[in-house]
């Protein structure tokens, strides 16, 4: 794990190195004032030396200056260097997290990635740039200062390093209480973002159903678990830094007892045990540092655990070393045997499929709720792979095409379209981003969008609001179909495309989808099977199992469950023509 983390530091290793030196020039300078000040008191002041006093007092002004611009070079470097792997380690993550296949979404909450992708990418990066360079300071600090201590005196100076060793236990100890807190911590953290994401994207369903006070309660308990948590932390850590700091002030009393009386005796100079003095207190804030450091290397490692969780996992979906290429799609779609059962389900959803759809034929699904019909359509452009059988495409089996390939000649309109937080123009031109002007308004006419475009403050320039929520269900839906007939796809996938708008919006839907499946393969399901008249064949899936497969008026005279689903319907539509007529 941590030879993966500092392989962000590889590209830029000169500049790390660059950073590195100037941290080490800047703490071997920082160490010079108290040698200096041993000479004021010993030298210059004993002796009344004036010009020892000026140099002396002009080289530290040196070192204090040399030592600043030193420091503003360090932190601009560093600073630099942190934000750029942090971009690269996030692009990296989002890049994977958009290889990954659905299966991974549907068992991964979004504000638990959210929190990965913010939170502890950033505790990555602290880690990498300015802990580990803090971390080689403190050493080489303890260091040089116990050279300089033991050179001047050695009993002073195992009387001030001797609770050295007791911190050092006493770190281990910390390491192994705080590790869990982090991890929970961690947790709560991406819990609580997930909360807010949904809580947030759904405010309306919060409000129309009044249940404002009980989301914020729920809210409380997810935050007071991260207070709690938090508190575990500041229990540890308030018990056992102070207890460091008073082992540290200990020593240093005892240096000025023993000090003190030596110099009293005239067998220790005032200058030198100002300098112990000073020496001692500087070694201990390094010291108080690496067991900090400790602290910080538990919060990374349960970081970079999640991290690494999600660079780890591999896609269930993904192109095979052969991966082809065809530049020619005609739409002809073979279903042989094929079966699918979801990774967190043992029973199939999908259970021995043979179904065949030619070019520019349109294929109806109808069936109950859960019957498999999404989950049938979701094979295609290859968002699942099938558990056993093939689906074919242009008589080559889906798992050999390139699934960029795929992907680019498959459209897909769907019940509850999805817009971005964009122009409208943008929207129309997520699948085909260099179209011009002409061909988006062209796109837009066909899917009878371009008169209420136009209607709009800012026509095209419209920003649509997060998940197109300024624009009504029909509005959203010709958006997305426009955006298909943009693409151009060679095949098309209805999902429900007219089942949550109003009769004038499905109207005005229906003659946009008429003029888009032209030339196309298409795979309609929907619940109002009056607009699958005109498929050129239907299925019925109960189960997972086509149970019944034909044109409209074949499946009618079947008497079978299509025809009870339509005259169920049909006897709904008479009732409500009624109510309304009695209003």
């Amino acid at each position: 794990m941590w030879r993966r983390l500092f392989s962000y530091l590889r590209p830029e290793w000169h500049w790390a190195i660059t950073s590195m030196i100037l941290t080490l020039a800047m703490t071997y300078i920082s160490l010079l004032p108290p040698t200096l000040m041993q000479k004021v008191l010993d030298e210059a002041i004993p002796k009344k030396s004036v010009d020892l006093l000026v140099k002396l007092s002009m080289a530290l002004l040196a070192i204090y200056l040399l030592s600043t611009l030193l420091s503003v070079l360090r932190t601009y470097l560093m600073s630099w260097l942190g934000q750029k792997i942090l971009a690269r380690m996030r692009m990296d993550l989002y890049a994977h997290l958009q290889r990954l296949s659905l299966s991974f979404y549907d068992s991964h909450r979004t504000g638990q990635l959210m929190s990965r992708i913010t939170g502890d990418v950033g505790t990555m990066e602290s880690f990498i740039v300015h802990s580990v360079q803090q971390l080689i300071v403190d050493l080489l600090t303890v260091g040089v200062i116990g050279y300089f201590l033991f050179r001047t005196d050695v009993p002073l100076a195992l009387i001030g390093l001797a609770p050295a060793p007791i911190m050092f236990l006493m770190s281990i100890k910390y390491k192994d209480l705080v590790l869990p807190i982090y991890r929970r911590l961690r947790y709560a953290w991406g819990d609580l973002s997930s909360f807010l994401s949904d809580t947030l994207a759904g405010v309306r369903v919060v409000k129309v159903f009044n249940q404002e006070g009980q989301e914020v309660d729920r809210f409380w308990k997810k935050n007071k678990r991260i207070f709690d948590t938090n508190m575990r932390h500041v229990f540890l850590w308030s018990a056992f830094f102070p207890g460091m700091g008073l082992l540290g002030s200990i020593s240093l009393v005892a240096i000025w007892l023993i000090g003190g009386r030596q110099v009293m005796e005239g067998t220790l100079s005032l200058g030198v045990l100002t300098m112990i003095t000073l020496y001692l207190q500087r070694f201990y804030g390094p010291v108080h540092n690496l067991a900090h450091f400790n602290d910080i290397v538990q919060s990374t490692k349960a970081s970079a655990e999640r991290v690494f969780e999600i660079l780890d996992t591999v896609p269930d979906v993904a192109n095979s070393p052969d991966a082809v290429k065809p530049n020619k799609v005609r739409g002809h779609l073979i279903f042989r045997n094929v079966k699918f059962a979801y990774q967190d389900s043992k029973e199939p959803v999908l259970k021995g499929i043979n179904l065949e759809i030619r070019p520019g034929e349109m294929l109806g699904i109808v069936g109950h709720s859960g019957a498999g019909k999404s989950t049938l359509a979701a094979l295609i452009p290859r968002f699942y792979d099938v558990t056993d059988g093939i689906i074919e495409l242009d008589r080559l089996d889906l798992r050999k095409w390139d699934l960029a390939t795929l992907r680019s000649h498959i459209g897909m309109v769907l019940q509850d379209p999805y817009l971005f937080h964009a122009t409208i123009k943008e929207n129309l031109t997520y699948g085909k981003p260099d179209a011009d002007m002409i061909q988006v308004m062209r796109a837009a006419k066909a899917a009878n969008a371009h008169q209420f475009i136009m209607d709009l403050p800012d026509g095209y320039d419209t920003y649509v609001g997060e998940r197109g929520i300024r624009l009504s269900g029909g509005q959203r839906q010709r958006i997305s179909i426009g955006r298909a007939l943009l693409k151009d796809p060679k095949i098309l996938i209805l999902d429900e495309a007219t089942s949550s708008v109003d009769s004038e919006s499905e109207y005005a839907i229906q003659q946009a989808l008429d003029r888009l499946l032209k030339g196309r393969t298409t795979i309609a399901i929907a619940h109002r099977l009056s607009t699958l008249r005109k498929a050129d064949k239907l299925i019925v899936l109960e189960s997972g199992q086509i149970v019944e497969e034909g044109t409209h008026e074949e499946l009618m005279a079947a008497n079978g469950t299509y025809r009870r689903l339509v005259e169920i319907q049909t006897r709904m539509s008479e009732s409500l023509s009624v109510l309304s007529e009695a209003r």
